[in-house]
Parts: C-alpha cells; sequence; structure tokens
C-alpha cells in the first residue's frame, strides 16, 4: 500500500537541525500517527512522504518556505517574565502559550 490522500500514516521519526542536534525524536514515544493529506503535518514532509510504502526509510529536508515558514522578526516579540503572571519559573526551551 502506498500513502496517499486519506491514508493513516505512522512514522518513527528524528528531528535534527542544519546543525545535526536533536530537536525532537519519537524514540521511546511509539510512533507518530496523523491522516495524509489533511495537513495534519509540514507540507514538505507530507509531500516527501507520497507514494512511499510499508518500511520505508528516507532522510528528508524540508526548507523553512515548506515547514514552518522564513524567520521573521516582525512576529516576534519580548516579554519579561513578571509580565506573563506564570506560576512557574520559564525555562530556555519551555513552551508557553500567551495571549499579547
Amino acid at each position: 500500500m502506498q500513502i496517499q490522500a486519506d491514508t493513516v500514516v505512522t512514522l518513527e521519526y528524528t528531528l535534527k537541525n542544519a546543525e545535526g542536534e536533536v530537536l525532537d525524536t519519537s524514540e521511546g514515544r511509539g510512533p507518530f500517527a496523523y491522516l495524509h493529506g489533511k495537513g495534519q503535518i509540514v507540507p514538505g514532509l507530507e509531500e516527501e512522504l507520497e507514494g512511499k510504502t510499508l518500511g520505508t526509510a528516507l532522510e528528508v529536508h524540508v526548507p523553512a518556505a515548506k515547514g514552518y515558514g522564513d524567520y521573521d522578526a516582525a512576529r516576534t516579540f519580548q516579554a519579561s517574565k513578571s509580565d506573563m503572571g506564570l506560576e512557574v519559573a520559564p525555562e530556555i526551551g519551555m513552551q508557553l502559550l500567551v495571549e499579547p
């Protein structure tokens, strides 16, 4: 069976940056599942997986334009810890949801 629209796909992955540093992995958590063709993963990865079959191993480079987009300094802002009113102390790498 080939990966195509409306196919449930499960995959094991390791995401690395340009320097080879591991940013995320499914190792130890089990495979990641998504519905192909529904925009549930970045477009560049979905394009690369199209037509692949069970057991295929591949290395994919997704350019920013086909991932989450190029860095845009205009879409960033700085906030002090005290402005956030958090019950926990933010640490480098922690993900926080904030509303302007």
